[in-house]
């Protein structure tokens, strides 16, 4: 039987979540490779934590390296996961297990072409990173990280038991598709208004005009869940949404760091994708396509 903690895990992302993901799998002895658009010098990288620096090297691939890859982990931006994995397709073995760690949903009609009849595993987390330089990332805070299998898989496959599974804090789950339901909900009541009022997660409770803003996408997100059969998410929401406010009131959405440094945001993976599935069943939601028009005019077409 072959080992798979020898199998080398590929990271398509060095971003914060990529080379955090990078060193806690070297250090729980799984090897890694990182995936940058071409290959080049040895990466060496810090991690710091509560308990410190840690450093590290990793090796660095581009799309056309020699060499299958059988194991991925994609922790890139959601407007990039696409071209980035289709340009690695090539390499990808027949048995090769994807897991894409990034906001939104609608991966796994665009990666189809790619991916043929291997599965898209997802993955939802709440570790807490940001890259402060190439080389420097900082674990701000621990959370948890949950993989499975969108499509129904009970039990783990034996390449996560090997891979993420040997990592504190991560864990196999089974109705994957309930969380990354839940996840997408909860970012489109908060980041899209976060990153058009330019406030911290916080200001949703506080400041008037993103409290209104806020709470009528919650209610047209409530009746959307509703509408596609997810009533105990629903009626779970408002209150899943003021706890995340409470506990997360002095960050930064991703969506408003990413206005901030000028990138394109994934608003069309979040609340764009919520607007897409309720058109199919002739649903409107008025306030998530004003936000996401607001929201794209941000970072108008071109801009980097």
């Amino acid at each position: 039987m072959t080992d798979d903690t020898a199998t080398p895990w590929h990271i398509l992302g060095a971003g914060a979540m990529g080379t955090l993901f990078a060193h806690r799998l070297e250090a729980a002895g799984v090897p890694v490779m990182l995936v940058g658009r071409e290959a080049g010098a040895r990466l060496v990288h810090t991690l710091r934590g509560a308990d410190g620096d840690r450093e590290r090297a990793f090796a660095v691939e581009g799309p056309a390296s020699p060499g299958a890859v059988r194991r991925l982990l994609v922790t890139l931006k959601a407007p990039a996961v696409t071209a980035a994995v289709a340009a690695l397709a090539p390499r990808l073995a027949p048995d090769a297990a994807v897991v894409v760690l990034a906001n939104g949903r609608g991966y796994r009609e665009a990666l189809a072409p790619c991916l043929g009849d291997r599965p898209l595993y997802r993955g939802v987390t709440s570790e807490g990173a940001y890259r402060e330089s190439p080389t420097l990332t900082v674990h701000a805070g621990t959370g948890h990280t949950r993989i499975g299998n969108p499509a129904g898989e009970p039990l783990p496959p034996r390449w996560f038991s090997d891979g993420p599974g040997r990592l504190s804090r991560v864990s196999w789950d089974a109705a994957i598709e309930q969380a990354l339901w839940e996840k997408l909900a909860v970012n489109c009541v908060i980041n899209g208004v976060t990153a058009l009022h330019g406030c911290r997660n916080g200001a949703l409770l506080s400041e008037p005009a993103a409290r209104r803003d806020c709470e009528a996408l919650l209610r047209e997100t409530v009746a959307a869940l509703r509408a596609l059969g997810r009533p105990q998410l629903a009626a779970a929401l408002p209150r899943t949404v003021a706890g995340v406010l409470r506990a997360t009131a002095g960050n930064r959405s991703s969506m408003l760091a990413d206005r901030l440094a000028g990138r394109e945001t994934e608003i069309d993976y979040i609340n764009g994708f919520l607007v897409a599935r309720c058109a199919v069943q002739g649903g409107r939601l008025p306030r998530h396509a004003a936000l996401l028009e607001h929201v794209r005019a941000l970072h108008p077409p071109g801009a980097r």
